[in-house]
């Protein structure tokens, strides 16, 4: 991840990994999940319905 400056991510990540996203620029998509500590500056996408099963993540090294 620390080659990464930009993140979507649909679903929570393991908290470890959201640790590791904490000073990037996230995009964080979710159902009804309430946002995370690590996420607090993150631009959150609500897809409406219940809790997403798992997680998928894409990056980017735009500077």
């Amino acid at each position: 991840m620390s080659r990464v400056n930009e993140v979507v991510v649909f679903g929570l990540p393991p908290v470890r990994l959201g640790e590791a996203l904490r000073d990037k620029k996230v995009t964080l998509a979710l159902g009804n999940e309430a946002v995370p500590s690590w996420a607090q500056r993150a631009k959150v996408v609500r897809l409406g319905g219940g809790r997403m099963g798992g997680f998928s993540f894409s990056g980017t090294r735009v500077f």
